[in-house]
């Protein structure tokens, strides 16, 4: 099953796409060679998890970082093992913030059970990567237009379609909006 939906998907997706990935991976790899050769540091996301109190909530990790930014998982994974809120943040909030704290950037709820059960109640990955894409659309076409953009813009309308097929294939199987694989 899992084959034939891989080979399905190939069909999915246009030969430009494969095209332009493979591109994207020759990219990152000059670039990252290049920045170990003249000791640039590249930035990379840490894995390690720094338990914090959110907002009441249990506690979750701080996901990413910028330095003035942070994102955080709040509250209790759902069914399926994703968490269903996000909060991104000045970097100095202090624990317990609320909502209404200047400090809290964002407030950002996801979908947090299947839609038959609960009604349309947060966004999705796909809502998100939407998102996303229109901004570094309007980036590419307003004058700020970079290859890093463009490498960017590709692997998020990749993300979305991958996700958009994944839905069409649960559709299929009639598992979609259940808690089934």
């Amino acid at each position: 099953m899992y084959f034939s939906a891989c080979l399905d998907f190939l069909f999915y997706v246009s030969l430009e796409k494969y095209i332009s990935a493979i591109l994207c991976v020759i990219f990152i790899k000059l670039k990252d060679s290049f920045a170990h050769k003249y000791k640039f540091q590249v930035a990379e996301i840490s894995s390690e998890k720094k338990t914090r109190s959110n907002m009441g909530q249990s506690q979750g990790k701080e996901m990413y970082s910028d330095g003035s930014r942070v994102v955080r998982q709040v509250g209790e994974r759902t069914a399926g093992g994703a968490y269903a809120k996000y909060q991104i943040v000045n970097y100095e909030v202090p624990d317990g913030a609320t909502p209404d704290d200047k400090s809290v950037l964002a407030f950002i709820p996801f979908q947090h059970d299947v839609i038959p059960k609960v009604g349309v109640v947060g966004a999705t990955n796909e809502c998100l990567l939407a998102i996303v894409i229109d901004r570094l659309e309007a980036f590419q076409s307003n004058g700020f237009g970079c290859v890093e953009n463009e490498i960017a813009l590709n692997a998020c309308k990749s993300a979305l379609k991958v996700l958009e097929y994944r839905t069409e294939l649960r559709k299929q199987r009639n598992v979609e909006g259940k808690h089934e694989k």
